[in-house]
Order: structure tokens, then sequence, then C-alpha cells
């Protein structure tokens, strides 16, 4: 299934299969994500933290935007669709490229099974800017929006788990300082919310942020999107 949601067409045929029904409360979350070698060393301290401490495992990510609900997989397409087509225009519009993401401190949130432990990321008028073109893709509102409670600020979740299993932020392993990347991609996950469907989440689609010449043989990340 992944992998065929993962080719990200710009015309959604209609058929019984895209007519299939999800599960109920099936949402979709946009996903910043870290590349090599930082995916590699954090998604390492994620699953560290994890048979430490109880937790799921998870891919390591900053969450552009979540809840957007899908009732079937003809309306994932749809939304995967318009992402495509928003990040393209980006493209076209400018010279586009990689989402500076530095984080600037590590918080716990015992009471929040998703937010337990995470490190909060620098708020930059890019990050709020790619944030505000999603959300006008898939038709929600761009004004008086807020990260998720309770931090509420953007983040990169470290563990997930219940009050009585969190770690200390003394746990954290030092290699992850100072931690920072540049996020060339956005990836689409399927999922239910709840701590108990995390080992079910799916990625639908992965989409490059960053200027590609016609022929694909020329990427541009230079002029990265939030750098100094």
């Amino acid at each position: 299934m992944a992998s065929q949601m993962e080719t990200i067409s710009t015309t959604t045929t209609v058929s019984k299969h895209s007519q299939q029904r999800l599960p109920p409360n099936t949402q979709l979350s946009l996903w910043l994500v870290p590349p090599e070698p930082q995916r590699t060393t954090l998604q390492s301290e994620i699953d560290r933290l994890a048979k430490q401490y109880g937790g799921p495992t998870f891919p390591p990510h900053v969450t552009l935007m979540g809840r957007i609900e899908v009732t079937t997989l003809q309306e994932q397409q749809l939304v995967i669709d318009r992402l495509h087509s928003a990040i393209r225009r980006r493209q076209q519009q400018q010279q586009p490229g990689s989402i500076k993401c530095r984080f600037e401190s590590f918080l716990t949130f015992p009471q929040c099974w998703n937010q337990a432990l995470i490190a909060e990321m620098e708020q930059t008028p890019d990050l709020i800017e790619l944030c505000d073109l999603v959300r006008q893709a898939v038709g929600q509102t761009q004004s008086g929006w807020k990260f998720p409670s309770p931090s509420n600020v953007p983040h990169l979740s470290l563990f997930y788990g219940t009050e009585d299993s969190v770690p200390a932020i003394t746990d954290i392993s030092t290699v992850l300082l100072p931690l920072s990347f540049d996020a060339h991609k956005m990836e689409v996950y399927r999922l239910q919310t709840g701590l108990e469907y995390v080992p079910t989440w799916e990625r639908m689609a992965t989409i490059d942020l960053c200027y590609h010449d016609d022929d694909n043989s020329n990427i541009n990340c230079k002029n990265s999107i939030g750098s100094s």
C-alpha cells in the first residue's frame, strides 16, 4: 500500500479501490524529516529510549500539521496531490530549498503521551510560511492557528509514553547535542491517534522541498530557506 501511494500524481483516478473506506478516525499528518546521518542518529536515540522506558518506537520528525481527516483512499490521494502541487508552485515562485531546523532545548510534558519528551525547535518565519502553505493547500485556516498544546511550540519528539514512564532530560544522549539539520523532505503519514496505534503508522508519500531541474539531474538546495 505505502509503495503505491508514494508515487504522487496530479490526477486522481476514481475507482472502486480509491473509494475504499479507511478505518474510523483516520488522519494524515505532515512531517519534516531529518536527512542522513542525523536521521539514523535520532532514530537510534528514539529506539534506545523506547526500549529502556517501555514506549513505542517511531520515525524522527517535526510535525508541520496534523489532524487532516480522511475517510477514503480517494480523499487521501487528493490531499497528497494538493500538497505536491502547492510545493511545486512554491518551487516555481522562488528559489526553494531546505528548512533549517535548530533545536534550542529539551522539554518534558509527562501528562501528554505524544509530547512526553521533546526537543523544542526554533520557530522561524520560514517554518511558519511552510505551515501556512500546507494548511492552505488542504483547505485549513491560515490565521489564528497554534502548534499543539501543551508545548505550543514546533518540536521533535524523542519519547512517547505515559506519565509513569517518561525519561528525564538528563537521560538524553549527549551525542544529539548540538541538534540541528536541514530538512529537505516532507513526509505524509497516515495514522490513528493514540499511543496504542503508533506501531501502525504508515508513510503514504514523500515530497521533496528542493528545486529540481526539468531532467531531475540537478537539485538546488544551496539557498536553504531559513538558513543564515
